[in-house]
């Protein structure tokens, strides 16, 4: 659900057909169907996932992030839907979005937001080491039922 100018949608959706007496706003979406991270900004904690077909059209309270390299779309919602980016919004923005236990934050803030250092920049390692103690967790859990 959605609340735009005061109304409530189930379910808001474009008919991107009928924009084409609009050449401003039909370039302006084609633009943004491209795949990228959405960002939700006016929440209690940061909210990111991956828009794969580029059919969200970002309206407030979302943000557009389309990383420079689509290899690390994963890697860019992961930094932006983090507790660490959670803690950073809540520090900077605490109380600035329509609710006053909420966050908001705007695109430059977003952009900002410190990517991780992760074993000396080497972020296939960091995954490795990640991947073998899951698995390692997982057959412990099995071993012990």
């Amino acid at each position: 659900p959605a609340r735009i100018h005061k109304r409530r949608w189930s379910a808001p959706c474009v008919e991107v057909a009928r924009l084409d007496g609009c050449v401003r706003m039909a370039q302006w979406v084609r633009q943004r169907r491209v795949h990228r991270v959405i960002v939700a900004v006016q929440t209690r904690v940061m909210e990111a996932w991956d828009d794969e077909r580029g059919g969200v059209l970002p309206s407030l309270p979302l943000i557009s992030v389309v990383p420079r390299d689509l290899s690390r779309i994963w890697q860019v919602a992961a930094v932006v839907a983090s507790p660490v980016a959670t803690l950073i919004a809540v520090r900077t923005a605490a109380g600035s979005a329509m609710s006053r236990d909420a966050i908001k934050l705007s695109a430059r803030q977003v952009r900002s937001l410190p990517l991780p250092v992760v074993m000396g920049g080497d972020a296939k390692a960091l995954v490795k080491w990640w991947w073998a103690r899951a698995v390692s967790s997982g057959r412990r859990a099995v071993e012990r039922t």
